[in-house]
C-alpha cells in the first residue's frame, strides 16, 4: 500500500541521513550518541558499516563506547572491532566483565582475538596496553635485499622505521625505509642498522610515557619486556591522546563561556535534531530486528 511505501521511504531517508552524517562528522556524532541510551545508540551502530561505527566508537567516551560494544548484535561485533585500533579495542574490553569480555573475544578472529588478549596482559595506560604488536620486525642476520622484499609483502605494517631483532627476537637495531633502501643489497642488516635505539618498558605508565626523552627524535618507540624482546610500537598518536587526557578539565566559568559561543548553540540546536533523528533510525532497526526474530 501507498502509506507503506512512504513509511519505507522515510525510514532509508533517515537511515542514509544519519549515516551520512556520522561518516562524514564522527566526532559530532560521538558527542550525539553519548546523550542516547546505550540501548539505543548501539542499536544506531550496529546499522552503520563496520569501519563508519568504529569511527565513531573511537571518538566515544570510554565508559558509553564500552557500553555499546557490549551490545553490538554478534554479526557485528567481530568487523567493528577489527576496525578498531587495537590499543582501542582492548581497551574497550577492558572495562567489560571478565565472563563479557571472554564471550565477546571469543566472536572475534583468532589472530586478532589474540592479539587483545596480549594487550589485554598488561595494566591500562601503561605501554603494553597501548602498544602495536604487529609492527614490521626483521631479524639482523638477512641482506637489505631480503628485507626490501619482506617490506614489499607487508607493506601495511612498514610504517617509516624498521625494527631489527636478533635470533632470541631481543632489539638491537633500527633504521628507516629511506636508511634501507640506501643500503647495499648484499649488507646484512646487521652492519647498516642503527644499533642505539630508545624504548619503552612494557611496564611503563602514562607520565613515563609521556616524558620519554625519544619523542623528541623519533615519532614511534619500540615497546620490549624486562628481558629486551620487541613486543610492539607506541605511536606519536597514542602520545598526543595521553597528553590531552592529561589535560584538566576546563573551569566552569571557560566552559559557560564556550557554550555562549555562536558556532556551540548552532551545534547544539543540530545536535538536538540529529538526536530525534539517530533515536528514530535505532528505533526502527530494533523493531525491524524483532519483527525479523518472529
Amino acid at each position: 500500500c501507498r502509506s507503506c511505501c512512504d513509511a519505507s521511504h522515510e525510514m532509508e531517508t533517515d537511515t542514509l541521513l544519519a549515516r551520512n552524517f556520522a561518516e562524514q562528522h564522527p566526532s559530532d556524532a560521538a558527542q550525539v550518541l553519548e546523550r542516547l541510551a546505550a540501548e539505543e545508540a548501539s542499536a544506531y551502530l550496529d546499522d552503520l558499516p563496520p569501519r563508519v561505527a568504529a569511527t565513531v566508537l573511537h571518538r566515544m567516551v570510554s565508559a558509553t563506547a564500552a557500553e555499546c560494544v557490549a551490545q553490538l548484535s554478534p554479526p557485528r561485533f567481530a568487523p567493528v572491532i577489527a576496525a578498531l585500533p587495537l590499543d582501542r579495542s582492548a581497551a574497550l574490553l577492558r572495562r567489560l566483565e571478565p565472563a563479557r569480555q571472554k564471550e565477546l573475544l571469543s566472536r572475534v578472529p583468532s589472530n586478532i582475538s589474540a592479539l587483545l588478549a596480549g594487550l589485554l596482559r598488561y595494566p591500562e595506560n601503561s605501554a603494553g596496553a597501548l602498544m602495536d604488536p604487529r609492527a614490521l620486525t626483521l631479524p639482523e642476520d638477512i641482506t637489505a635485499a631480503e628485507a626490501m622484499a619482506r617490506v614489499r609483502r607487508a607493506p601495511r605494517h612498514a610504517l617509516y622505521y624498521i625494527y631489527v631483532l636478533n635470533r632470541e627476537q631481543k632489539l638491537v637495531g633500527v633504521m628507516n625505509l629511506r636508511e634501507l633502501m640506501l643500503a647495499p643489497p648484499k649488507e646484512r642488516l646487521s652492519g647498516a642498522m642503527r644499533r642505539e635505539v630508545a624504548s619503552l618498558p612494557a611496564s611503563a605508565g602514562r607520565m613515563a610515557i609521556i616524558e620519554h626523552r625519544g619523542w623528541r627524535d623519533v615519532h614511534a618507540l619500540p615497546v620490549v619486556d624486562a628481558c629486551g624482546m620487541f613486543l610492539g610500537v607506541l605511536r606519536y598518536e597514542t602520545l598526543r591522546r595521553l597528553e590531552r587526557e592529561s589535560v584538566p578539565a576546563p573551569s566552569p566559568e571557560g566552559a559557560l563561556a564556550a557554550v555562549l559561543t555562536l558556532g556551540e548553540i548552532c551545534w547544539v540546536g543540530l545536535a538536538g535534531i540529529l538526536t530525534d533523528l539517530t533515536s528514530s533510525v535505532a528505533a526502527r532497526t530494533r523493531s525491524g530486528k524483532e519483527a525479523a526474530n518472529d
